[in-house]
């Protein structure tokens, strides 16, 4: 009989989804504890239930990522799954790697779990946009001093051919430095933000700000009687 509620279910179930079954090939300590423990969490967890609650939150996950963790799904499902898998390759990719640079980012940092999440989430707009053209954005660099970067990931912008959209390591970002014109990355803990595209109108109003008091005025007199 199944007990467990749906809440709970998506909840074990995209921490399955997250987990990085090939962390123990991994050089990063940290990163290495912190999978090692989830996997001991998730299983005491998964221990103390039904087998009919595992076979619900069997459904919710990735094929390979319920084996992994020794939980079946329906023959059905499977079958349907595999029909499916091409088209829902790049989406699951995404949301798995988003989740995985979350997880790290919480592990190496021990900040709050939104806030590790929503860094992750602009990590996955700057790959995006980086394949779009050029994007000015800041890292902090190893000696804790601020880099303004501007990085590209679009085919025209480089002589070279990628083989995918995602990034080769999901601790890492790795660019193309315009200004140094070559190969360049950063930990993504260290990510910082991107620069904030500036409309003509907000670029008059900060040069205003930083304008002598008596300046500011006759200009806004000028734009009034314009």
């Amino acid at each position: 009989m199944t007990t467990i509620s749906n809440q709970r279910a998506e909840n074990i179930a995209r921490n399955i989804n997250a987990f990085d079954t090939a962390y123990q090939y991994g050089d990063d300590m940290r990163n290495v504890r912190f999978f090692s423990n989830l996997y001991k969490k998730l299983n005491k967890i998964l221990s103390t239930l039904s087998n009919e609650d595992k076979m619900v939150i069997a459904e919710l996950c990735e094929a390979d990522q319920a084996k992994y963790f020794g939980l079946k799904k329906e023959e059905k499902t499977v079958q349907v799954e595999q029909t499916k898998i091409n088209n829902m390759k790049t989406s699951t990719s995404f949301r798995k790697t988003v989740m995985l640079r979350a997880y790290h980012i919480m592990a190496t940092t021990g900040k709050e779990w939104s806030v590790c999440l929503k860094k992750a989430w602009l990590l996955f707009r700057l790959n995006k946009e980086m394949h779009n053209g050029e994007i000015t954005f800041f890292f902090e660099k190893k000696d804790g001093s601020l880099r303004k970067a501007v990085g590209t990931l679009k085919m025209d912008k480089i002589d070279y051919e990628f083989k995918t959209d995602n990034q080769p390591i999901v601790t890492t970002f790795t660019y193309f430095d315009v200004e140094a014109n070559f190969f360049r990355s950063f930990k993504i803990e260290n990510f910082m933000m991107i620069e904030p595209v500036r409309s003509p109108e907000v670029k008059t109003n900060a040069v205003l700000k930083k304008t002598p008091a008596k300046l500011i005025r006759m200009r806004r007199l000028h734009l009034k009687s314009a």
